[in-house]
């Protein structure tokens, strides 16, 4: 009888170790809306890495141009931080998220080479 009780304990504690726990907060974006903000993000860059860009002669402020992004998606820093800190600590619905976008940026990357057809 001594023995019954830990085993149904240990079993207790496999049995909610196991369990997949995929509640996401209410105030955590959906995947779509982070894919989008992640790929404007990564537009901005490619922009502020443009020769062109670099070479003017007044500096853009990088913060800036971040936080009209945030701007545009009605958004926080403060709540984009914790959207992506949620995510970071959710690393297979993170890698989820980035697959999304790198398909979109490859998308916009493939409409950008097609040869225009008039």
């Amino acid at each position: 009888m001594k023995i019954i009780y830990p085993l149904f304990f240990i079993l207790f504690l496999f049995s909610i170790s196991c369990t997949n726990n995929k509640t996401i907060p209410s105030d955590i974006l959906p995947e779509d809306s982070l894919v989008k903000i992640i790929v404007d993000m990564h537009l901005g860059d490619a922009i502020l890495l443009q020769p062109k860009v670099q070479s003017l002669p007044y500096v853009i402020n990088k913060q800036e141009f971040y936080f009209f992004i945030l701007k545009k998606h009605s958004l926080t820093k403060e709540t984009f931080e914790k959207n992506m800190n949620y995510y970071v600590d959710h690393p297979e619905e993170y890698d989820l998220i980035y697959e999304k976008v790198i398909e979109e940026l490859s998308t916009i990357q493939g409409n950008l080479l097609k040869p225009d057809t008039l």
